[in-house]
């Protein structure tokens, strides 16, 4: 095996993991096989990679004075990078006095900032299981219209990646902030809300997305629901009626000033969709929402229905800021998908291609469904490895993917691994046809047998990425 290749796997399982070496050491020890890892290499992984590196040389150096030569050296190097994993805990474990402080240093002084800032400046944090980057792209497109805004890039949602963008971005001029806020157990959003407390909250739902991290799904509520806890007595919070759990759940959290939002016409939501209808021809959906009897019409380039509901959550925190309405109508003409999120990334050779890569969780998986659904006229092939960090109810939640899909799907491919089976159960109990599922061993072999499979006029959706932790 090629050892380079091995310590590159090792290094992004580290960082994969957030650095959590229980969790490391357990991934470590499972598969040897390698990859192609896409490292980000950051100050702190380029340190602690390198004092790893630097004790598997030495190691293998005291190793060759004692058996002799360079010919032991190179043995005894290529020997221990199977075990440079291990190199890797020490180096993480050393290093661990000199980065805590460091990153505490750099959130109490974004904290400072931020209160220096205030209360000129408002802050609207957004969470959930799902929909977080997608809410918060729409709600700062609108906002932008009457705003200067900044919002948080990519998936920065820990204290340290927004710590860092609000000391290097943020200024006297920003009005606006909008930031996005993950979590993986209880008590994360409650510490993002301390450094960056929200004038406006919204929390897009709650399902078993990192169920296998959280514990418990009562655990996964009670940490979603931290950011309305921490609101501002002025403030108002913005839910999404859609949501089962966030309805079951949210008078247990939530005080006054509060407005729901809905995709479809729940009783709850102060603004509802009246009217979707998908064009095929532009990759486009005509909407229709109603705000107490004032409706609004737009075309977006979105497939998922989903877009509806995050449009009228975008509309009422603007309203509530004072933006006009031509001002929130030229935000969300300005709409596009986010990336890896049901997108549409190529039409070439009369063949639809959607990337829903970044999508991981079930209620995005039923979007995605649906989305796939509306091209009735073509073929349809869903290609997945499956959901990760499910926990307990992994099999059921695939399962249901599997039956769900039964009725919309022409083919699905699938990447053999712990969970695609349990998807391929529900197909068959649905009476999916068993010639009409497909196996691969890795989504590379996948992909290049596609060219293979796809003819002219078809629709494919690649929907998630497996990470290597997982597999």
């Amino acid at each position: 095996m090629n050892p380079i290749k091995i310590i590159e796997r090792s290094i992004y399982l580290l960082q994969l993991e957030n650095y959590h070496l229980t969790r490391f050491v357990r991934l470590c020890l499972r598969s040897p096989k390698t990859s192609s890892p896409k490292i980000v290499w950051t100050p702190k992984l380029m340190v602690i990679s390198s004092l790893a590196l630097l004790a598997q040389i030495s190691s293998a150096y005291l190793g060759s004075t004692i058996w002799g030569g360079w010919a032991a050296f190179l043995a005894f190097l290529y020997i221990l990078s199977f075990v440079y994993f291990v190199f890797l805990i020490i180096s993480t474990i050393l290093f661990t006095p000199i980065d805590y402080p460091i990153k505490q240093y750099l959130v109490s002084k974004a904290k400072r900032k931020i209160l220096r800032l205030q209360p000129k400046l408002k802050i609207v944090g957004t969470t959930g299981s799902y929909g977080k980057t997608t809410t918060k792209e729409v709600v700062a497109s609108v906002l932008s219209q009457g705003f200067k805004v900044l919002k948080t890039p990519e998936n920065f949602n820990t204290p340290l990646g927004i710590a860092r963008f609000i000391l290097k971005d943020v200024s006297d001029s920003t009005e606006v902030l909008v930031i996005e806020m993950g979590a993986y157990r209880r008590g994360d959003i409650k510490k993002l809300c301390a450094l960056t407390p929200p004038d406006v909250v919204i929390l897009t739902g709650i399902n078993e997305s990192h169920l296998e991290r959280f514990g418990s799904l009562e655990n996964t509520i009670e940490a979603k629901f931290e950011i309305v806890k921490a609101l501002k007595g002025s403030g108002f919070a913005v839910l999404n009626a859609d949501d089962n759990l966030v309805v079951k759940n949210y008078k247990r959290f939530c005080g006054e000033n509060l407005y729901f939002y809905s995709s479809s016409k729940h009783p709850l939501a102060s603004i509802y969709t009246e009217r979707v209808r998908f064009d095929p021809e532009n990759l486009r959906l005509e909407l229709v929402l109603n705000r107490d009897g004032d409706k609004y019409n737009f075309s977006v380039p979105f497939l998922g229905k989903y877009i509806a509901g995050t449009i009228g959550a975008a509309i009422i925190v603007a309203s509530k800021l004072g933006l006009s309405r031509a001002q929130i109508e030229k935000g969300i003409t300005q709409l596009r998908p986010s990336p890896h999120r049901l997108e549409v990334v190529s039409n070439k050779n009369k063949v639809v291609v959607i990337d829903d890569s970044y999508n991981g969780n079930p209620d995005g998986v039923r979007e995605a469904i649906n989305a796939l659904s509306q091209f009735k006229q073509s073929r349809r092939i869903y290609v997945t490895p499956g959901l990760v960090e499910m926990g307990s109810v992994s099999a059921k939640v695939h399962e249901r993917i599997g039956e769900e899909l039964a009725s919309v799907a022409s083919l699905v491919i699938l990447i053999r691994n712990s969970v695609t089976g349990h998807i391929a159960d529900g197909l068959k109990r649905q009476g999916f046809p068993v010639g009409d599922i497909m196996w691969f061993d890795t989504a590379r072999a996948a992909r290049a047998a596609l060219p293979n499979i796809v003819r002219a006029g078809d629709v494919i959706l690649f929907q998630n990425d497996w990470p290597e932790n997982y597999i």
